[in-house]
């Protein structure tokens, strides 16, 4: 895992005003879920 949490760095995207952005971990898809509700919300 990195430095942040998944839903950090959407948030982290948002609020330098990207407005799509693309996470990679080639290890697992396990945050995806947690990018996804977060970048809908």
């Amino acid at each position: 895992m990195g430095a942040w949490a998944p839903s950090e760095v959407v948030r982290q995207a948002r609020a330098r005003g990207l407005k799509a952005i693309a996470l990679t971990d080639h290890d697992t898809v396990y945050g995806l879920p947690e990018v996804m509700e977060e970048g809908y919300s």
